[in-house]
């Protein structure tokens, strides 16, 4: 199965509701991602305690697949890298008020990494989720 490069064009209404569950601020217009079926890849990136983090991520059927650490610019927090830390993020879905499905354990020492790693995946479910053809109207916490 081939992928394709896609581009998902941000609404107004779209950035709040991700500053609101991820609490992440979304300044560009567009995010790009690949699509194959209903698999997805998310590059993404925020701000760990000074430094951008750059995530890949990959969803299906609104669930992470897997979740991994590209580029990591921090002098600190890296352990976040590790598989057995990733793991924790494999089948997170994103609830319906905005949080991840199941707890996800710290690490002393690198709390602003795993701080931006946990936003980084609720974006990435909420990207998801804002993607898919039944979903595409979904608010989270909406009443």
């Amino acid at each position: 199965m081939s992928s394709n490069a896609k581009t998902l064009w941000l609404q107004a209404e779209q950035k709040q509701e991700a500053q609101r569950v991820a609490n992440i601020e979304l300044r560009q217009a567009r995010i790009k991602y690949w699509q194959a079926g209903d698999t997805c890849l998310w590059i993404l990136s925020d701000i760990g305690k000074e430094r951008p983090i750059t995530f890949a991520v990959v969803t299906r059927a609104q669930k992470i697949e897997r979740m991994e650490v590209m580029v990591f610019r921090e002098a600190r927090g890296d352990e976040i890298r590790l598989p057995a830390y990733t793991a924790q993020f494999v089948d997170q879905t994103l609830t319906d008020d905005g949080e991840l499905s199941r707890h996800v354990d710290g690490i002393s020492g690198a709390t602003y990494s795993v701080r931006t790693m946990k936003r980084i995946a609720r974006l990435a479910l909420l990207l998801d989720r804002w993607i898919m053809p039944n979903n595409a109207s979904t608010v989270v916490g909406a009443e």
